[in-house]
């Protein structure tokens, strides 16, 4: 029954995989070393740490993360081809798979230094499905960086081999190993304590590396009760940098007055010579912003955007850390009196918008209609004096009830039109328009103009002026793209003297000081996390879902489209610009 049977070639066999086994275990530590030098690149890139445990964290996690790549890629790839009968062929596979898996580390380096983003299935979509591979990222060091990790692999290889064929044990790899799995260890049970402690220094770092899933407390100690739930689910919040860097202000010889006027349900087409001919006059005889868009669809959401500049990404974060609007401090600081005027179904829900936008819980007088609010909005800008100018944001309401027909509506606006050329008078008469900015626009368009999608065009292009005293900037008419991102960086260096670069505190721009035209605004689709991203042009508006999807929304439609890595790269750095 046996005698057929080959006991020489059954040796010969476990031969070679103890030996494959041996040798994988050589190579292996070298390329532990190749990996962390190439993981000194992201090292470079992380965040300042903000003290010496966050500095030792990223130590650690660097170290024993790219350890364990190393290992995971051994156990998956390496260890089973050891199987081989060949140990040449495994050696020629194992420098191969080597040096594709150190080019795509590489890869996923240039792309966190560039962007701040990791490599994923996603990303790679964009990337080798975009035109052209017209992704404005510059790879061509690649050319360089091949040859040279291949040779090093094969380096590597002939090390190993004469490494196994040693009488004496490779002391200095069993250590190496042995610190990266203690550090490996040290990293997780870290961010285990600053997670539970809620210590940003440290949770702030938590995708530096790539496929790197800290191990986290907070689920297990909330389900003990040794965690409140509320606080809980602000540790998986990221930290922010905001203001990216103090304030820098020469506060004007002569302090002027800012009044805010939102007049809700008011949409750029509502204008015309019939129903609106005072704000179509002071439309062609003030600052005009003819393109202007409101970056979402509430009135709430969209007075956020005007008051801190910044998307509702940002909303829940500055609410659990109570970080109020840059503006709204230096107002502060500036000794103006602060004030929150609104109308009919607004003044319910003053405090939170309050709260919301940095104003607080202020003092709150209850108004029956719009008129009522611009008549005390004109005692107070009227009666103010030099040393406690007024800042004041006036929400009208009068034009956004749902119960308006046709009809009542077109009345409606027309008699906020005369109350809004009274408001405008009063000022003049009393010489407080002398040396007060007056800024029309809207928190919510035209309620009727309903349609699917997360934008709509014609609801959410609203006028936006801006009545300068002395006479500044009259007739003036801008027709490129702005928003109520723009409205923080424009006035706070053009009245409160503010010479930060607005990117600082800020998604929006100078609309006084742009020196070049953008190609589109940056917004999402709601406060969600699962929000789509928007990128809102002249004439169209480009989605970009979770799900990978892209397309183009205009007039005619829904139209699939190859994303452009480029735009949305610059749109995740302005939406993430205050993140750690």
């Amino acid at each position: 029954m046996f005698e057929n049977f080959n006991f020489s070639r059954l040796l010969n066999y476990k031969e070679q995989v103890s030996r494959s086994n041996s040798w994988g275990q050589h190579f292996l530590f070298y390329n532990v070393l190749l990996t962390a030098a190439i993981g000194l690149s992201y090292l470079y890139a992380a965040p300042e740490t903000s003290s010496f445990l966050s500095f030792v964290y990223l130590l650690l996690t660097w170290l024993g993360h790219t350890a364990f790549l190393c290992f995971v890629i051994y156990v998956l790839l390496f260890f089973p081809l050891s199987f081989i009968s060949n140990f040449k062929i495994y050696r020629v596979v194992a420098v191969l798979l080597a040096t594709l898996s150190d080019i795509a580390l590489l890869f996923d380096a240039k792309l966190f230094l560039t962007v701040k983003v990791h490599a994923s299935w996603s990303m790679l979509r964009l990337i080798f499905g975009d035109l052209d591979f017209k992704t404005g990222l510059n790879y061509n060091f690649m050319y360089i960086a091949l040859p040279v990790i291949l040779s090093l692999q094969v380096v590597f290889s002939l090390l190993a081999t004469r490494d196994l064929y040693r009488a004496k044990p490779a002391l200095l790899s069993r250590a190496l190993m042995v610190t990266a799995l203690l550090c490996f260890l040290g990293s997780h049970g870290l961010y285990i304590w600053a997670d539970a402690a809620r210590y940003e220094g440290v949770t702030a770092l938590r995708s530096v590396f790539p496929l790197q899933y800290p191990t986290t407390a907070r689920t297990f100690l909330t389900n003990h009760g040794w965690l409140p739930k509320q606080l809980s689910s602000m540790r998986g919040a990221p930290a922010l940098n905001y203001p990216l860097s103090v304030l820098e202000v020469e506060p004007p010889a002569h302090s002027e007055q800012l009044v805010v006027i939102f007049v809700n349900g008011l949409s750029y087409g509502d204008l015309s010579a019939d129903t609106t001919p005072h704000l179509l006059d002071l439309k062609r005889e003030a600052l005009s912003f003819e393109s202007h868009y409101l970056p979402y669809q509430e009135s709430d959401e969209n007075i956020f955007a005007a008051i801190y500049g910044l998307p509702l990404f940002y909303k829940f974060m500055f609410e659990q850390r109570h970080i109020f609007p840059v503006i709204m401090e230096e107002l502060r600081r500036q000794n103006y009196d602060l004030r929150f005027l609104a109308s009919g179904p607004r003044q319910a829900h003053s405090g939170t918008l309050a709260t919301l936008t940095g104003t607080r819980r202020l003092p709150q007088d209850e108004f029956k209609n719009d008129r009522a609010v611009l008549e005390r909005s004109s005692q107070y800008a009227t009666q103010s004096d030099a040393e406690h100018p007024q800042a004041q944001l006036v929400v009208l309401d009068d034009l956004h009830s749902g119960a308006l027909d046709e009809q009542q509506r077109r009345k409606t606006l027309k008699s906020l039109d005369g109350a809004l050329h009274t408001y405008l008078d009063s000022l003049k008469e009393s010489g407080a328009l002398q040396h007060t900015v007056v800024v029309i626009t809207s928190g919510q368009g035209n309620p009727a103009l309903q349609s699917q999608g997360a934008f709509v065009r014609q609801r959410q292009h609203v006028p936006l002026i801006v009545l300068w005293p002395d006479d500044r900037l009259r007739g003036v008419s801008k027709d490129f793209l702005s928003s109520h991102f723009d409205l923080v960086p424009t006035f706070g260096r053009e009245v409160l003297g503010i010479s930060n670069q607005a990117a600082e505190y800020s998604t929006g721009v100078d609309l006084l000081s742009k020196n070049e035209e953008r190609n589109f605004i940056v917004t999402t689709s709601s406060v969600s996390s699962n929000a789509d991203l928007l990128l809102i042009a002249p004439k169209t508006l480009t989605v970009y879902t979770r799900s990978g999807r892209s397309y183009i929304q205009s007039e005619q439609g829904q139209q699939e489209v190859q994303p452009k890595l480029q735009d949305l790269v610059r749109a995740l750095r302005e939406m993430n610009r205050f993140i750690k």
